[in-house]
């Protein structure tokens, strides 16, 4: 698993990582609307240089915080990329064991899907 810093100096660093992953997790922190908006840009990035075969998930972070970012975004956001929703709270240490559950459920029935079309 790698965490990409969003600098632009670290583009060319980053290109290198999509091509030999399988899965992308695309975060966003609740109370920060331009974490979310953000998403598109690395959307695009991911698929420039991962291709279309990275499946792709969305987290939403800080859950437990008064929320900026709206279920009704994140859900259309969601349909126009496929992408499963989960979110976590490090405040809460069993929702972020249920997103690693979660996570490597999502990515194995996300493969297998691939796998057979």
């Amino acid at each position: 698993m790698w965490d990409f810093s969003g600098n632009n100096d670290c583009k060319k660093i980053r290109a290198e990582f999509y091509s030999e992953n399988h899965a992308i997790v695309y975060c966003f922190d609740f109370n920060n609307l331009q974490t979310f908006n953000n998403i598109d840009n690395w959307v695009k990035e991911s698929k420039q240089n991962g291709g279309d075969k990275l499946f792709g998930i969305c987290l939403g972070i800080k859950s437990d915080l008064k929320k900026e970012v709206g279920m009704d975004m994140i859900s259309t956001m969601c349909s126009k990329y496929k992408f499963q929703f989960l979110e976590v709270s490090s405040k809460f240490s069993e929702s972020v064991n249920k997103f690693f559950d979660d996570l490597a459920n999502a990515i194995f029935e996300g493969l297998s899907k691939d796998k057979k079309r």
